[in-house]
């Protein structure tokens, strides 16, 4: 069994979410929620049944129908209990070779296959069964883009609304939809370019995973670190170590790999500040940054796109608070700017979790959520675009 260390704070508010309603899980890259879905499946709360389907290779709704009744066998539904399923598939679609999703007669039925299949699994469990779907927002965004399977990816949607409907009051199903990319993004492409009007979340609760508390950041510390070095001072290693990571589980283990390149038998503050500066600064290391920026690039769009990156670079410069029109203002000495379009990128920005908003005498005020990653940008992409034919930004010596 995978050793999953730390998260039960998390864990445990997310099975207590569970107990009313189905859950969104949202966060950035290399925050550990793979990790959490793995340990509430390991470990499952008394009286429930996880099942977890990592979906972002599936090309369209029969692969997902196809996963998931695969994952409902592998955890011990068995075969014979998908009567109306059963049923359904032999009256419909023809044949006795039920579970042969992929064909392309059973195409236009797998809204009913998914509805029965779910109906069958509830009512062959006494527990409650929970299906987390790990990378579901990445799979929608590839139906939408790649596959051009975007009616497919609203009717999937709003049929899993159905189906968490079916049984929100008796609460034998529940679902948690989670990935890499927000499903935010997801249905304001929907939105605007497919013209979906639906609301397919809005009886989900958004729960964020964020850096991890310190107690568990330090449990971290001492089961990577704990036996194999020598320290001055551990506890205050660890605590520095934390500090400088921000607390972000994915970095805390880059530490370690760091310190097994350098053949480190002894490690101290400094040492931890040399590999912090090593991982924003080393041309090798940019990788562990830089999906933050191609995640913009990526599934942003295009009216805010690089308005988002240019955001970033305006508050890598701040390690405080800036007002919504101070980032406008200082964007402006670069290029023009529409100021709603940088009033929704901003709001972009902050919904995924990249910055941190306050209100300060009725003004939005931001900065960036991780420090160690607004070091990352302003070393590696501090400054703002100045686009062709507009005003260009003059720097002190210029002037």
């Amino acid at each position: 069994m995978e050793k999953i260390i730390g998260r039960e704070k998390e864990i445990r508010a997310i099975w207590d979410v569970l107990e009313r309603q189905s859950v969104v899980i949202t966060s950035l890259r290399r925050m550990g929620k793979t990790s959490i879905l793995k340990k509430m499946t390991q470990s499952p709360r008394e009286g429930w049944k996880p099942i977890l389907h990592f979906v972002e290779g599936a090309r369209d709704p029969q692969e997902f129908v196809d996963g998931l009744y695969r994952q409902l066998l592998e955890r011990g539904v068995s075969e014979d209990r998908f009567r109306r399923a059963r049923e359904y598939y032999e009256k419909f679609i023809g044949g006795k070779d039920f579970g042969q999703f992929k064909m392309p007669s059973f195409r236009s039925h797998w809204k009913m296959i998914l509805e029965k299949i779910m109906e069958d699994a509830v009512q062959a469990q006494s527990e409650r069964i929970l299906i987390m779907i790990d990378e579901f927002p990445m799979m929608l965004w590839n139906f939408i883009t790649t596959y051009e399977l975007a009616d497919q990816a609203t009717e999937l949607l709003d049929t899993l609304r159905k189906i968490r409907e079916m049984y929100e009051d008796s609460g034998k199903l529940r679902f948690i939809f989670c990935g890499s990319i927000g499903m935010n993004i997801v249905l304001e492409k929907l939105q605007k370019k497919h013209n979906y009007a639906g609301e397919p979340m809005n009886n989900m609760i958004k729960y964020p995973v964020l850096e991890m508390n310190p107690e568990d950041a330090l449990e971290l510390c001492r089961y990577l670190f704990g036996t194999d070095y020598v320290f001055d001072n551990k506890e205050d290693v660890f605590n520095h170590l934390i500090q400088q990571t921000n607390r972000l589980p994915f970095f805390i283990d880059r530490l370690k790999i760091q310190t097994m390149i350098s053949g480190l038998e002894t490690i101290t503050i400094q040492d931890i500040d040399k590999m912090i500066h090593d991982l924003i600064s080393a041309p090798l290391n940019n990788s562990e940054f830089s999906h933050l920026e191609s995640r913009i690039k990526t599934y942003y769009e295009e009216d805010i796109r690089q308005l988002s990156l240019d955001i970033l670079s305006v508050l890598s410069r701040h390690e405080d608070y800036v007002s919504e029109d101070g980032v406008i203002n200082e964007l402006k000495s670069y290029s023009e700017v529409d100021e709603n379009n940088a009033k929704s990128a901003l709001r972009s920005l902050y919904n995924d979790l990249y910055l941190f908003r306050k209100e300060e005498n009725g003004m939005r005020t931001f900065m960036f959520r991780y420090p160690l990653v607004r070091r990352w940008w302003q070393i590696n992409l501090g400054q703002p675009v100045s686009r062709p034919g507009r005003k260009q930004h003059r720097s002190q010596s210029d002037k």
